[in-house]
């Protein structure tokens, strides 16, 4: 949320979005998350990835852990 925020506040309108959307991924029904969105749909915007972002590079490159059972 916090990232969102403060990108905002930078005018880096992108990496708002993809903070919100990771956020969103990984917690979608966390108040932090409720409170992104509504701050990036304040401003007629919306959670989404931008695949260039480096936020989104480095969510991809970090390796997936299982908790157990096949696969």
């Amino acid at each position: 949320m916090r990232l969102t925020e403060s990108y905002l506040a930078l005018g880096i309108v992108n990496e708002a979005q993809t903070a919100a959307a990771v956020l969103g991924h990984n917690f979608p029904k966390s108040r932090w998350y409720k409170d992104a969105y509504a701050l990036l749909a304040s401003g007629g915007l919306a959670p989404q990835e931008d695949s260039g972002s480096w936020l989104s590079k480095v969510w991809k490159s970090v390796p997936k852990f299982s908790l157990g059972g096949p696969g």
